[in-house]
């Protein structure tokens, strides 16, 4: 349950960068934060892919905790991103939503399959929810 609630953590995330906008001069800027945040999803997904047993699960641990930070610093400099017009709301979505969408998906997954290999999922644990932590600071 609680990898499913991470999992939902990201995509808020994803959703609030991506609810971000502030006119023509910065949409450049806005676009490459959601793309930034899409692949940094999808690299995650990746890393988790590979993990099917304690040793892998240990030997990912650093770059999922180097993934965690970099969300976290996204996540920080997004929030001095003024809010979107509905506009700009309306194409930020119809271009990034099957990204978003699919990268969710995919993440939500894995995090699936890993919550049943408890071993595995108490060691990378503590750093899927360093955002949960970070956010509710």
């Amino acid at each position: 349950m609680k990898s499913l609630r991470t999992g939902l953590l990201i995509g808020f995330v994803l959703l609030a960068v991506l609810g971000c906008d502030a006119g023509k001069d910065l949409e450049p800027e806005h676009h490459k934060v959601a793309k930034t945040m899409i692949a940094r999803l999808q690299g995650l997904t990746e890393l988790l892919k590979g993990i099917t047993d304690v040793a892998t699960a240990e030997a990912a641990l650093p770059e999922i905790e180097s993934i965690m930070k970099e969300f976290e610093i996204d996540q920080k400099n997004s929030q001095s991103i003024p809010d979107p017009t509905p506009e700009q709301e309306k194409e930020l979505e119809e271009l990034f939503k099957d990204q978003m969408i699919e990268s969710q998906i995919a993440f939500q997954q894995e995090m699936f399959r890993l919550s049943m290999n408890r071993e595995a999922i108490e060691i990378i644990k503590p750093a899927l929810t360093r955002l949960s932590q970070a956010k509710d600071k």
